[in-house]
């Protein structure tokens, strides 16, 4: 994902981003998705958290890690029933897992052992959380912001459709609004032109309305938070 897309990313959701009713990107706290937890200090701090086609969870971290015989487990938090994960790959600031057993929008549970910040002396463990999305559910697959036009983009992975739609930008505690004009949508992407510029590096929430996923009944409110990057 980083490596792929740190030209063009802006998020995560960490998912989580958390969007209301679909959980496609997350971040790790069991009852609010925009934190993590680790169980030492010689824990890495998680960044973000996505669940990717095919049952994928890709776990990034803030600066590097190192890792001796790791392993992830997940639990179900629904049955407390838990799985061994298959690490399909590893790298010095993020790891992904597949799990053989997941079911759509129920929440769970990750545990990676074997696993130290890159300068701590002892491996650890750290822990995070995790929803499966829906069918119905809509998954943003990268946010862009482009600070000389001032401009925000969102790339979606679902097809979506609109019914008057408005967005609504505001800095991370809510106190501060940036008006968002529409410039242009269609079935998987949203462009915004801002009234003021963000500041890249910084978090920022967002709330769109009149949005549905094409196989959805109802239309919605999705809402998030993003890290501005180019």
């Amino acid at each position: 994902m980083r490596k792929n897309n740190i030209a063009k990313r802006l998020l995560s959701l960490a998912l989580a981003v958390t969007m209301i009713g679909s959980g496609a990107v997350f971040f790790a706290d069991k009852n609010n998705d925009s934190k993590a937890y680790a169980s030492t200090t010689n824990a890495p701090s998680i960044e973000e958290i996505e669940y990717e086609k095919g049952g994928k969870v890709e776990v990034e971290f803030y600066g590097k890690v190192k890792y001796n015989n790791v392993k992830v487990t997940v639990e179900k938090l629904s049955t407390g029933k838990k799985y061994t994960a298959q690490v399909i790959k590893k790298d010095s600031d993020d790891i992904t897992f597949k799990s053989p057993s997941y079911s759509q929008g129920c929440k769970y549970k990750f545990t990676i052992s074997g696993i130290k910040k890159s300068t701590a002396s002892k491996y650890t463990k750290v822990s995070g959380y995790f929803t499966v999305p829906k069918k119905t559910a809509i998954k943003i697959d990268e946010i862009e912001y482009d600070r000389e036009d001032n401009e925000l983009s969102f790339d979606f992975a679902t097809k979506v459709n609109w019914k008057s739609p408005t967005v609504k930008i505001t800095n991370e505690s809510g106190t501060v609004v940036y008006k968002a004009r529409i410039v242009e949508k269609d079935s998987d992407e949203l462009e915004l032109r801002l009234s003021s510029k963000l500041t890249y590096g910084k978090k920022y929430k967002y709330t769109i309305t009149g949005i549905k996923a094409k196989t959805a009944a109802n239309y919605r409110t999705l809402s998030g938070t993003f890290v501005a990057r180019r």
